[in-house]
């Protein structure tokens, strides 16, 4: 059973990544929050390379290993 309540709470979502730097000299992490602009875009990965915002290397962007097992 649905409960009447008198108010509804509107949200958006954004998806939230967070990058490790790939230098052995920096080693640093970054978080990038985006807000998806079509239901596409939450399967797709557009992005190929980024630069890391502490040492200013670019390298290309690699889901982490063990990402999808703790899923």
């Amino acid at each position: 059973m649905i409960e009447k309540l008198a108010h509804n709470h509107e949200y958006v979502f954004e998806i939230l990544y967070h990058f490790n730097c790939g230098n052995e000299k920096c080693g640093k992490w970054w978080s990038y929050a985006k807000t998806p602009d079509n239901k596409e875009e939450l399967h797709k990965q557009k992005v190929e390379a980024m630069y890391c915002p502490h040492c200013g290397i670019k390298g290309h962007l690699k889901i982490k290993d063990k990402f999808f097992k703790n899923i």
